[in-house]
């Protein structure tokens, strides 16, 4: 992960975030998100919480609406009404949560389209753009001085890319073969010397080495007998 807190990278990335259409490839994605109403789930679950909340904190719900009225209000009436009123609100969003017809979530449905249309316009790229620039630069940052974050992510990366092959190995195994069927002969030649071109310089090497040494041998049995 080291290419990733070198400025250069940086700058490489900015360049393709600023150039990429990326406020419209969201876009395409909420909407298909939406179209595909994965976004009822996460509502659900979040309508679900609001109503956890209100009522673990009913009480203070209710002290709060007491507080509203003035204070020539019988007691026992402000805390009628604020009970009511606490329960109705908590029943209200707990109906919203187990129904997915609700007109409510219907508006929230219809407020997210908007919104996903509005992205879909060249103000936002700029924003989209700067916010993750400025992730990328708090990330790079951290790398920076963080080497035992970098040791994590290569090792996650590695695990990642090792696990993608094995489970696409066929698919791997045509890519590697379509691809260098597709290289000329010198041009095979060159990205092999530059992979492992010391390792082929070491063993021309040692193999001079080793002929000239069973030469000498051979040279030296001859004279002798």
């Amino acid at each position: 992960m080291e290419w990733l807190s070198k400025e250069r990278t940086l700058t490489q990335l900015t360049t393709f975030l600023e150039s990429y259409p990326l406020h419209t490839k969201v876009s395409a994605l909420l909407e298909q998100f939406l179209e595909e109403h994965k976004h009822e789930g996460m509502l659900t679950e979040g309508l679900k919480k609001v109503a956890i909340y209100l009522d673990t904190h009913r009480k203070t719900l209710e002290r709060e609406i007491d507080d509203q009225f003035p204070f020539l209000v019988p007691a026992f009436i402000r805390e009628a009404i604020a009970q009511k009123v606490a329960e109705g609100l908590y029943q209200y969003i707990l109906k919203m949560a187990q129904d997915t017809t609700h007109p409510i979530r219907a508006e929230i449905t219809q407020e997210l389209y908007r919104f996903v249309q509005q992205l879909d316009t060249p103000q936002w790229q700029g924003q989209l753009t700067r916010l993750l620039h400025k992730g990328i630069s708090h990330l790079t940052e951290e790398l920076r001085a963080n080497t035992s974050l970098q040791s994590q992510i290569d090792t996650w990366v590695q695990k990642a890319a090792y696990q993608f092959v094995l489970r696409n190995k066929q698919e791997v195994g045509h890519l590697i073969s379509a691809t260098v069927a597709q290289w000329e002969g010198k041009e095979l030649s060159e990205k092999l010397e530059l992979e492992v071109g010391k390792d082929l310089q070491f063993i021309r090497v040692n193999g001079t080495l080793v002929g000239g040494a069973v030469g000498l041998i051979i040279y030296f049995i001859t004279q002798l007998f």
